[in-house]
């Protein structure tokens, strides 16, 4: 495959994967993709997957706050202005879906640029792409990825999958690493849930949300998974609501120690499965893992001290 046909074939792949990713899987797009298409069940799985419990926006697994929009959104927007691409506006310009539509518009611009013997141009092109997976696809997905492999199986699995694998072998293609150079990806600085004595069950929830505090996801399965195993009960709600109420009930039958152990196992689980991931660039790999690593001790910390708070009976929180 020559240089020609390489971009015009990195920008159909990620056209069709945005398609998916915004309406779902159709018969013609399955059959390209070469999975299994239901029509009675795929469009519940890409509800109960995208909508439900993994939210597939770079603003919920790099924002401070875990919630959509914000300083993230806003950057992302400032590269379609540069690079003049218009987002889907019925969803939020960070989607994974618009974010692979704008790699998509610059490698069909690239096509067209090699088509006319534009040489300058095509370099040009080029960098824009390296820069916006580096600076911002690339920083997300393989949390993505991974938060979508914890939950049910479907074609969506495989689906992302597919487009992780295709985004990391462009990635490698287009070559000068910038991570390795003065581009380096820090993450926003975790909230001191130890030391501060103000620190609820609130709190504590709210930063377990936060992928870029923790270096995980949790979904609204994913904890009712958790409180069922425990045989905890965990109300309904928002994420925010049941991960407060199960924090909160483990405290009532004194499981708060089970409970973060728990986590503490998922976290560690989440950096096994980093660290064997391929393809991801080993900069943005080692951010994720020294964010593990940050939530661990963390969790480790706060084990313990709820099960000094359980041996001493003259602690008031055991009263």
């Amino acid at each position: 495959m020559n240089e020609e046909q390489s971009a015009l074939a990195y920008g159909r792949a990620y056209a069709l994967f945005s398609e998916v990713y915004r309406q779902g899987l159709r018969e013609a797009s399955a059959r390209i993709l070469g999975v299994d298409y239901d029509n009675s069940q795929d469009g519940a799985s890409h509800y109960q997957l995208f909508v439900h419990n993994v939210f597939p926006y770079e603003s919920i697994f790099l924002g401070n706050d875990g919630l959509l929009g914000g300083v993230v959104t806003e950057r992302v927007v400032t590269f379609y202005e540069r690079i003049g691409f218009q987002a889907d506006s019925s969803d939020s310009a960070d989607h994974i879906s618009n974010e692979l539509s704008a790699l998509a518009h610059l490698c069909f611009a690239e096509h067209d640029a090699i088509v006319n013997d534009l040489v300058h141009e095509v370099q040009r092109l080029r960098q824009l792409q390296r820069r916006f997976l580096d600076e911002h696809l690339l920083r997300w997905l393989a949390t993505f990825w991974l938060a979508v492999q914890q939950q049910e199986q479907s074609v969506y699995t495989a689906i992302v999958q597919q487009s992780f694998e295709l985004v990391c072998r462009h990635r490698e293609a287009l070559g000068d690493d910038l991570m390795a150079q003065d581009k380096l990806f820090i993450l926003p600085r975790s909230p001191d849930v130890i030391d501060d004595e103000k620190t609820s069950l609130r709190d504590i929830a709210r930063y377990l949300l936060t992928p870029a505090y923790t270096g995980f996801y949790l979904s609204s399965d994913d904890i009712k998974r958790i409180g069922t195993r425990l045989r905890l009960p965990h109300g309904f709600g928002k994420r925010q609501q049941i991960l407060t109420n199960l924090l909160r009930t483990a405290s009532d039958y004194e499981l708060f120690p089970e409970t973060i152990a728990v986590f503490k196992a998922s976290a560690l689980d989440w950096h096994t499965q980093l660290e064997s991931l391929a393809g991801l660039p080993v900069a943005i790999q080692q951010v994720w893992l020294a964010r593990l690593d940050e939530t661990l001790a963390v969790l480790n910390h706060i084990e313990q001290m709820a099960r000094h708070a359980m041996d001493d009976p003259y602690n008031e929180n055991t009263r």
